[in-house]
């Protein structure tokens, strides 16, 4: 009996690590996989390069979520792309800014004087200069980036 339960438990494992839930090299966390992409691109062919993958720049719904990818960042020491911007709308509030699923954020982690007026559509990146916070850029600037897909 004893043996059959460990050879389940062994079984069990190499299941596991069969059928990963993420791809090789990216990141497992809260039930979303993440990938670090280190070619600079604009906010709009980051979010193409994502797609091609299988996913789009992160929506981050949580703190422990922006903290994740905020560690992402300074590991490549790298402003990065999120999937936040005002495309849609230009008045010039902060609520303006929207996840690229139509949501508003859930929590506020702008840098000091961010997102400030906006007469042009502005996306956001984690940005080191700002304290690895979220800070508005012209959507033609290029940066490195994130991308995020369900687990499988």
């Amino acid at each position: 009996m004893k043996l059959s339960c460990a050879i389940m438990i062994i079984c069990s494992i190499m299941l596991k690590s069969i059928h990963a839930k993420c791809p090789k090299g990216w990141s497992l966390h809260g039930g979303s996989c993440y990938i670090f992409e280190t070619a600079a691109k604009d906010y709009r062919e980051s979010r193409n390069r994502c797609k091609e993958v299988g996913g789009d720049l992160p929506v981050l719904r949580s703190i422990e979520e922006q903290n994740f990818v905020k560690e992402m960042a300074k590991q490549h020491d790298e402003n990065t792309w999120i999937g936040l911007d005002s495309t849609e709308s230009v008045r010039q509030f902060d609520l303006d800014f929207k996840w690229i699923d139509s949501t508003y954020p859930y929590f506020d982690y702008w840098a000091e004087g961010q997102p400030g007026p906006t007469e042009r559509p502005k996306c956001v990146q984690i940005c080191k200069h700002h304290g690895w916070k979220w800070t508005a850029f012209p959507c033609h600037s290029t940066s490195c980036f994130v991308c995020q897909k369900p687990e499988q």
